[in-house]
């Protein structure tokens, strides 16, 4: 919604509350009634929709978690690994490409990463 379309919208408020003041306080003109519905409807959708994509990154945040457990665990590397964010890939891929190269042993690799996808190449073909 515009900056327009508000101020219209708390015109059009500010109207139909100067002319209730001059009806009975518990009954709704019809528009106003009409505006609270919708309003109350959008207000549900949104909270729904919020509340969805809250799970879904909470299940996401939860994904990553566990893998970079167990790949902290499979890893026998001294040290740390670099930021697994920004450029690096995420902990659910590496966990994913240490345990491929873990099961097929491949004669070549080709890596280009960014640092942490190699010590975990690395680790793997020790």
């Amino acid at each position: 919604m515009n900056r327009d379309q508000c101020r219209n919208n708390d015109r059009f408020l500010t109207e139909l509350m100067s002319g209730m003041a001059e009806q009975e306080p518990d009954i709704l003109p019809p528009e106003l009634a009409a505006l609270e519905a919708s309003l109350s409807s959008k207000n549900k959708e949104m909270s729904n929709k919020l509340t969805r994509d809250l799970i879904t990154v909470q299940n996401r945040l939860y994904a990553q978690l566990e893998s970079l457990s167990w790949l902290q665990r499979r890893l026998t590397i001294k040290g740390q690994l670099p930021p697994l964010r920004g450029w690096a890939t995420s902990p659910d891929v590496l966990l994913r490409l240490h345990a491929h190269i873990m099961a097929t042993r491949p004669q070549v690799i080709v890596e280009f990463g960014s640092g942490a996808s190699t010590l975990v190449i690395a680790d793997a073909l020790r």
